[in-house]
């Protein structure tokens, strides 16, 4: 006997009554969060903020900005190089008031990188240059040596904004360590009171504040 679906569904089968009407689900409260976790937050944006800022004022083309505190002016200071990068190299002084990124930011606009006409062109081991303030020198190479010693004045103390074209890591000698380029009379070297480094850190000396680190901040448990 051929039997249906419809006839199937009926042989001994009570017919149900099926409710399809389903009860909404009950919303579920949206979760909160402290106002601990929210200042955390808060904090942590305003810091990488203001580090992306100071990092995008680096004027022009310049790969590298640290401040000098000058403190003997009347001695010469000199920049020391290896030679083991390229053969010329852009840099500049500013006289600024403070050491920090807003200090490097205030006189930045003095100096320029792509300065091509105005450049002020120093030979290692002359006669010490009197640095002037906002103006953009040249350093050549000796091709005769790996090290080149450029001699250089400053007209008074104070801190210095110092812009180059490369970085301390692009002139070192083979198989050697990176090492100051600014050194005193006396050839030691001159720590930098400021500098920024290349993971967008600022840092000071070991004496001063550090300026725009990394925030690592604690995880904090979600409110009750």
């Amino acid at each position: 006997m051929f039997i249906t679906r419809a006839a199937f569904s009926h042989v001994g089968c009570p017919r149900r009554s099926h409710n399809l009407a389903r009860a909404p689900p009950t919303p579920r409260p949206r979760p909160t969060m402290s106002f601990t976790r929210i200042s955390s937050l808060a904090a942590h944006a305003a810091a990488t903020l203001g580090c992306s800022l100071a990092t995008a004022s680096a004027s022009g083309e310049w790969e590298h900005e640290v401040v000098y505190d000058v403190q003997e002016y009347d001695e010469s200071y000199s920049l020391n190089l290896a030679n083991n990068a390229d053969a010329t190299m852009k840099f500049c002084f500013a006289l600024t008031d403070e050491a920090s990124a807003h200090g490097v930011h205030e006189v930045e606009n003095s100096c320029h990188a792509d300065d091509n006409d105005d450049l002020v062109a120093i030979s290692p081991f002359e006669t010490a240059t009197q640095i002037v303030s906002g103006t953009t020198y040249q350093l050549t190479m000796d091709p005769d040596s790996w090290f080149s010693v450029f001699n250089i004045e400053f007209p008074a103390n104070g801190l210095y904004a110092f812009f180059s074209e490369h970085g301390p890591a692009e002139f070192t000698f083979d198989g050697g360590s990176e090492f100051a380029i600014l050194k005193d009379g006396e050839t030691h070297d001159v720590v930098p009171a400021w500098e920024l480094t290349s993971a967008d850190t600022y840092r000071t000396n070991p004496s001063s504040r550090r300026f725009c680190r990394t925030p690592r901040t604690r995880p904090v448990p979600a409110s009750p």
